[in-house]
């Protein structure tokens, strides 16, 4: 079994199985970033990569 797996939707959005491990941004491959670094536990992760078309949206 991989390490991410399809919830089941039809546009293929993926999910983290909850191994400690930070998302991957599905556009371009890159470890997402938590949002907030004051609260990292609690904040969403974004993409941080600015050449990807998903900068700065939620993974």
């Amino acid at each position: 079994m991989s390490l991410w797996d399809s919830d089941g939707d039809e546009e293929g959005e993926w999910r983290n199985r909850g191994d400690g491990r930070a998302p991957i941004c599905r556009w371009c491959g890159v470890t997402a970033l938590p949002k907030h670094l004051s609260n990292v536990l609690d904040s969403p992760f974004v993409c941080d990569n600015e050449d990807c078309e998903a900068f700065g949206d939620e993974v």
